[in-house]
């Protein structure tokens, strides 16, 4: 498996710890071979929390999609606190892959997603955890 973290926007940062928002990283990607024992996930999100350096790092935060039937299991198995749902945003895929309406600096409006070729799936929340080191 991976987990890859790197340090989310400053909006993103503040909402979840403003105290010391430039101390956030964001558990940006997860992804595990299907086949693995049932605590593999949390197993490895436990494991990449150890090497990162929690004086630079003292909040850690990740989302759970709805769109993708989530609810964040493994991260509450990794001791994450529940900061409850997100705003929800509309998804757009394209051949069943997930297409992102940002592209470089400019968002897509919902017109030009469409003319993209790209389907509405819906409006989803994502739940959020963050994890503040003691």
């Amino acid at each position: 498996g991976v987990a890859l973290w790197i340090p989310p926007t400053k909006s993103a940062a503040l909402a979840t710890y403003p105290a010391r928002w430039q101390g956030v990283l964001a558990l940006s990607r997860l992804a595990i071979e299907s086949g693995v024992p049932k605590n593999a996930a949390s197993f490895l999100v436990g494991r990449s929390m150890r090497l990162i350096d929690r004086e630079a790092w003292p909040c850690l935060v990740t989302y759970a999609d709805q769109w993708r039937r989530h609810t964040g299991a493994i991260y509450r198995a990794a001791n994450f606190e529940y900061l409850g749902l997100t705003r929800p945003e509309r998804i757009y895929t394209i051949g069943g892959r997930m297409v992102a309406r940002k592209a470089g600096p400019k968002t897509r409006t919902h017109a030009e997603m469409l003319a993209l070729g790209a389907t509405l799936e819906g409006a989803f929340a994502k739940h959020k955890f963050r994890h503040v080191k003691a």
